[in-house]
């Protein structure tokens, strides 16, 4: 996790220095460790959401 939240961090820094939206949000996964399936599974509702959210209405 630890990783993971530096990467959040530096993204974050990023988009500051370069004054652009940081649309970014952190989901924690309770349970899955280092399990790849467990994360994907995870994974799955945050992604069609944010799909869905990136098509234009009509």
């Amino acid at each position: 996790m630890e990783r993971g939240l530096a990467f959040f961090a530096a993204a974050r820094l990023a988009a500051a220095k370069m004054q652009v939206p940081f649309n970014w949000s952190i989901e924690y996964a309770e349970d899955v460790e280092h399990d790849h399936g467990g994360m994907a599974a995870a994974a799955v509702p945050f992604l069609v959401r944010t799909a869905q959210d990136a098509i234009p209405p009509g």
